[in-house]
């Protein structure tokens, strides 16, 4: 299900004032969970409504850390406390 900008914005407020776990609080909303990605770029400002190459062609991740060598499990644990490059 699509949510409205509105309805994605209530969830975030309802989210951020509960006092349960964000999964416990989704869940008793009857919120997917794949919406909590969209919920922590608002957040976090992160959130892009349309990407300029479209759904299909959008780039997911950080550009300093798309090299292969980065995609191994040890790099992927620490690219949060490393700077990229």
């Amino acid at each position: 299900m699509r949510y409205s900008a509105t309805e994605k914005l209530e969830i975030i407020e309802l989210v951020g004032q509960s006092n349960l776990p964000q999964r416990r609080c989704l869940a008793s909303l009857g919120v997917p969970r794949q919406t909590c990605l969209s919920v922590w770029d608002r957040i976090f400002s992160t959130h892009i409504p349309e990407p300029a190459a479209g759904q299909l062609g959008m780039v997911i991740g950080i550009d300093e850390f798309r090299a292969v060598e980065e995609q191994r499990l040890d790099r992927l644990l620490t690219q949060p406390f490393r700077r990229g490059g």
